[in-house]
């Protein structure tokens, strides 16, 4: 059976096909005036879906990154006053070991072996307290309380003592500090005696002369500026962690936004041609369209 194509079924097609033309002008225009693809979600579902997912993505590498990079501000800064503390140490180590090699030592060389001591514990403590912002990097979640005033008195701050951690959205968890609890105040392995214990006798152990004393401070010091040091590398390991994971991440983050920009990002070469084939094919198709729906004569026969 055959059909005929009447003057309406034209007339409608033809309507159908001048919106098509009319709508990609105007998509097309969108892309012209924002540089973008997508600019409503209907532009390509799929696209604007993948390109919501590849932002969420960024937003976290971009949220890991911030984390990292205050972590290793801070992290650093520790390190370096770790490190300041272990060379104290090792001067600590000299001096004891020059009262006790040191035949007949008079009351005023011992005296100011003593104060020379005293000065290098006071530097010590100064460490204690270095501070990354307003935050003390030795006292755990304590960073309001200068950890001088308990490390060295054996003691305890109020409250928590637990070193902060930084958590990535991997799930990657790292400790970010080093407690001056564990710098001072627990023994080192094989030890009985901390760091705190050993600093608070040492002034008055050299002023008094005991090679025997002095002795075993020596053994007790060498020790106890080894598990600082320790403490130092185990917190480097964790700086490295750290800044392995940011630089993956950084490069994670290079390919989100390169995705992100194919997804987005008009060719504009591409769109301007499209557009100007666009228009020449919506002026003769208005040309076209005054002689299709032309009335004519036949029209109205019966």
């Amino acid at each position: 059976m055959s059909m005929n194509i009447t003057n309406s079924m034209m007339t409608n097609q033809y309507v159908y096909n001048l919106n098509q033309i009319n709508q990609n002008m105007m998509t097309q225009e969108n892309q012209m005036a924002t540089g973008k693809t997508l600019n409503l979600p209907s532009d390509n579902p799929l696209a604007v879906s993948t390109d919501m997912q590849t932002k969420t993505a960024i937003s976290q590498a971009t949220s890991d990154l911030s984390a990292a990079s205050g972590s290793l501000a801070m992290m650093n800064t520790t390190q370096a006053a770790v490190s300041e503390m272990a060379s104290v140490l090792n001067g600590l180590q000299t001096i004891v070991n020059q009262a006790i090699n040191t035949p007949n030592e008079t009351p005023q060389t011992l005296g100011a072996l003593s104060q020379q001591a005293g000065q290098l514990i006071s530097q010590l403590g100064q460490l204690s307290d270095t501070k990354y912002g307003n935050n003390y990097v030795f006292g755990g979640y304590q960073t309001e309380t200068p950890p001088s005033t308990y490390v060295f008195t054996n003691t305890s701050p109020t409250g928590t003592t637990s070193a902060p951690t930084v958590q990535f959205s991997n799930g990657t968890q790292v400790q970010t500090s080093v407690l001056g609890t564990d710098l001072f105040q627990t023994p080192p392995a094989g030890k009985t005696v901390s760091l705190s214990q050993t600093l608070q006798t040492l002034v008055s152990d050299i002023q008094g002369g005991n090679s025997g004393t002095l002795s075993t401070d020596l053994a007790n010091l060498q020790a106890q500026t080894n598990h600082v040091i320790n403490q130092n590398a185990a917190l480097g390991t964790r700086i490295n962690q750290i800044q392995a994971y940011a630089n993956q991440t950084t490069n994670y983050q290079t390919l989100l936004l390169n995705q992100q920009s194919n997804l987005e990002n008009a060719n504009m070469a591409q769109v301007l041609t499209q557009f100007s084939n666009e228009q020449t094919v919506y002026t003769a198709a208005l040309k076209l369209g005054q002689q299709i729906l032309m009335p004519t004569l036949f029209t109205y026969l019966p």
